[in-house]
């Protein structure tokens, strides 16, 4: 998997996610809520109101770039008792070429923050997995590449250039993470 690595909190979200909606790109859950269908998310204002986004320090969510081909598959996963009621499910957002975009939650005992990320699948590891998981998957060949590559890049640019603070160990640091580091917390690697 190629990713960018960074420090962020869901302060610095909406920055991200709206350039990703200029982009053209779809927004979904990693996952849904028990027994609810994933949502997709056309505006910020509607991710940043995901009731597992409110619930959580953390963030994720599954990015699909029409240029970038292929489909969003959406799996159905079976919860059992007795933590769950018989026939409980939830569904994940899947596809080899699907991006992740995962913002580290802060862990407030440790008064820690852990690196968030954005990647995708590469071409070369997407057919090296492709026959262990063709049937759930699919074909890697179905994604292009090298538009996925191409808007991972520009991603990069925009976290790096654009709403980056500073670096730590390489990483840059939006401002809510500075604000964070500010407060007390140490940014970990």
């Amino acid at each position: 998997m190629t990713n960018v690595y960074f420090y962020a909190t869901k302060e610095d979200l909406p920055q991200i996610l709206d350039f990703l909606i200029e982009k053209g790109c779809q927004i979904f859950d990693s996952k849904s809520e028990i027994n609810q269908a994933v949502k997709q998310f056309n505006s910020v204002d509607d991710a940043l109101s995901s009731k597992l986004l409110q619930t959580s320090q953390s963030a994720q969510f599954r990015i699909w770039y029409p240029p970038g081909k292929g489909k969003v598959l959406f799996k159905k996963r079976e919860l059992s008792p007795p933590t769950y009621k018989s026939g409980d499910f939830y569904y994940t957002t899947e596809g080899w070429g699907l991006f992740n975009l995962d913002i580290s939650g802060c862990w407030e005992q440790r008064k820690n923050l852990g690196p968030s990320a954005f990647g995708v699948n590469s071409e070369k590891r997407a057919l090296a997995w492709q026959e262990t998981y063709f049937d759930s998957l699919g074909l890697a060949s179905d994604w292009d590449w090298v538009q996925n590559r191409k808007l991972l890049n520009e991603v990069r640019y925009h976290i790096d250039k654009r709403l980056s603070i500073e670096k730590y160990e390489s990483r840059s640091v939006l401002p809510g993470a500075i604000n964070l580091r500010n407060a007390g917390y140490t940014l970990i690697g």
